[in-house]
């Protein structure tokens, strides 16, 4: 039982990507030696926080699918959610995007257009939506408006910013909000991508071999505006 249950915790399926499988659920068996607050056996628990410190006591039916299912959602509640990460090199590409069965990705006003409190705003509704679904295998990354032209192109950004967009790089398809960008539109748009009820056409170019330029990651502060230095008319020989 305990082998069965640790190949079956440990199915790719289970999981996003090959690391994931270093979060795997813990889950203690005591079949033979007696520690505090073991009553009986075989007594399940599952350890989450730093060295265990978190313990959640299962109670439920012993048989193999009711401990997957008790081990997979504690341990989906106990993870962290995806991070969302500016797209500043092929690396967080990668990782981000093409690491995934779906990732999603915004482009957001530059900087002197919405300062740093109007990106910061932005920034949390995509932390928000992340952590909504932070049980889902999906990635997210954003981009300055401009900053990733090639990206841009191959989904067909034209129409401003902020914009957000589902991308399937397995399909080399994609699907685009058009009701704004707020924290409840967002949401809807992810709903509707879930249940198939948003419109999907083929990216422009292939999505795994745009080119992502290596960037600076913003410094979280408001832009400067870069003022050109003055000449006289002399210097032109005049």
């Amino acid at each position: 039982m305990c082998i069965d249950l640790d190949l079956e915790l440990r199915t790719p399926s289970l999981f996003a990507r090959p690391d994931s499988l270093t979060r795997a659920p813990i889950i203690s068996l005591a079949l033979r030696v007696r520690s505090p607050g073991i009553q009986g056996f075989p007594t399940l628990k599952f350890l989450s926080g730093t060295g265990g410190s978190k313990v959640v006591d299962y109670n439920g039916p012993r048989e193999e699918s009711d401990l997957v299912t008790f081990a997979t959602n504690e341990w989906s509640n106990s993870r962290p959610p995806p991070e969302v990460r500016e797209l500043t090199s092929r690396a967080v590409m990668d990782e981000e995007c093409l690491g995934h069965a779906l990732c999603f990705v915004a482009f957001l006003p530059h900087i002197l257009d919405s300062r740093a409190s109007g990106r910061n705003e932005y920034l949390k509704m995509l932390k928000t939506l992340a952590k909504t679904y932070k049980d889902r295998p999906w990635g997210y990354v954003w981009a300055e408006a401009g900053a990733q032209p090639d990206l841009e192109a191959a989904l067909e950004a034209t129409f401003g910013t902020p914009s957000f967009f589902a991308v399937s790089p397995g399909k080399n398809k994609f699907s685009n909000s058009r009701s704004g960008f707020s924290a409840v539109s967002l949401q809807e748009f992810v709903d509707n991508v879930r249940a198939g009820r948003e419109p999907v056409k083929p990216c422009a170019s292939e999505i795994g071999g745009v080119s992502v330029k290596t960037r600076a990651k913003w410094d979280g502060k408001d832009g400067e505006l870069e003022v050109e230095e003055e000449f006289s008319l002399e210097d032109l020989g005049m």
